[in-house]
């Protein structure tokens, strides 16, 4: 027992180099995640920029309203991924093809100038300023539960956009929303052709708008109308976070979201995109929905001299919102782009291999062979010792 101890415990500290050696390196090459270092470029509007929320980038120019915060900077960060973020409050789809995007405050030039073959990942957000959804919202406000209108003498918005049985805005979606014009080359079906040709080596992911206007099963018995109004006058006030619309307008204009996201959906799925709806998902979230656990804004704004204008971030996203579309989005990705597809990042991490074994290791040999001395020494002894 005695000499073959030192024999022992060389077998179990080698054993013991070995697994850390290899243990060790397997962990280093997997705790790296599989997108880390990818080119990803984000495209949209107002809702990819996440507008409203602070801080802002000034990218691609100050005038885009762009946010630290929106979901494809939360997206990046989360899958360690290269980040190109040209989304921009106001797009439409020509801003994505071929027309730069006047601002403010400087001109935002075509984002599609962003992708190239390199580009691994895209996100899109985009539509709902070429129906004129948001402008259309914005003519509905009203300051009574009943109505009428702001902008018309009608009791609401839906009795002037639907007449006779046509319903402008759904012509429009089935019309220049998905098509475009010819005069000035827009639309989904463009829009999706023109980012498959820019990055053909990319996974596109085209991310729908969450709900703004309730469903009835999220709509409230009595209601979503809301007009908290600070002011003396109807020519100069402050609402802060309403919902100043009619119960009649509600339904109609979520029955628009509805029409929106699956022109959009089918547009997607046409070009062979991914498309993430999350209409449906954020249905008890909407901009109805107790501040506490909404998605989305309501209404701020201000009338000053019989002047409407919105405050940043009306009806769009919150944080919590945007940070609910990251996840989402997220969760697409992974399922996109499993670790095999990822190589080149992947190789890297598998070239580096860990120094602190090549510091282990030679004690632990220096270890093991004087073990192996000192078992000998022994048995020397041992055939020296008189019987």
């Amino acid at each position: 027992m005695t000499t073959r101890a030192p024999a022992f415990l060389a077998a179990c500290i080698t054993a013991l180099l070995v697994m850390l050696f290899v243990g060790g390196t397997s962990s280093a090459a997997s705790a790296a995640p599989a997108t880390r270092g990818l080119p990803y470029v984000a495209m949209g509007d107002s809702f990819a920029a996440g507008y409203g929320i602070a801080p802002t980038t000034d990218e691609p120019v100050a005038g885009c309203g762009q946010s630290q915060l929106d979901y494809p900077h939360l997206v990046a960060k989360e899958l360690a991924m290269q980040l190109t973020d040209v989304s921009c409050a106001a797009a439409v789809t020509a801003n994505l093809i071929s027309t730069p995007q006047s601002t403010s405050n400087g001109t935002a030039p075509p984002q599609l100038a962003a992708l190239g073959r390199d580009t691994k990942v895209v996100t899109i957000s985009i539509g709902g300023n070429d129906l004129g959804f948001f402008d259309t919202v914005t003519s509905c406000i009203t300051l009574f539960a009943k109505g009428p209108i702001l902008t018309e003498k009608e009791p609401n918005c839906r009795a002037t956009l639907v007449k006779d049985g046509k319903d402008v805005l759904a012509e429009r979606i089935a019309g220049p929303l998905r098509t475009g014009t010819d005069s000035t080359p827009s639309g989904l079906t463009r829009a999706f052709a023109a980012v498959k040709a820019a990055a053909p080596n990319a996974k596109v992911i085209v991310v729908g708008y969450p709900t703004i206007m309730p469903n009835a099963a999220n709509t409230p018995a009595s209601g979503c109308f809301s007009a908290p109004v600070k002011g003396k006058s109807l020519q100069s006030f402050h609402m802060d976070n309403g919902m100043p619309f009619t119960d009649v307008d509600i339904a109609y204009l979520h029955s628009v979201e509805q029409k929106l996201d699956a022109a959009t959906k089918d547009a997607a799925e046409r070009a062979h995109f991914s498309y993430v709806s999350v209409l449906s998902k954020t249905a008890s979230r909407s901009a109805c929905a107790p501040p506490a656990t909404a998605y989305v804004n309501g209404v701020s704004l201000t009338v000053t001299g019989g002047k409407l204008s919105l405050d940043p971030g009306s009806l769009h996203p919150n944080a919590a919102g945007a940070a609910y579309l990251a996840r989402t989005v997220v969760s697409a990705i992974k399922q996109q782009l499993p670790p095999a597809a990822t190589s080149a990042p992947q190789e890297k991490q598998q070239q580096k291999s860990p120094l602190w074994p090549w510091v282990v290791l030679p004690i632990g040999l220096a270890l093991v062979l004087a073990a192996v001395i000192l078992t000998l020494a022994r048995r020397r002894r041992g055939t020296r010792r008189p019987r």
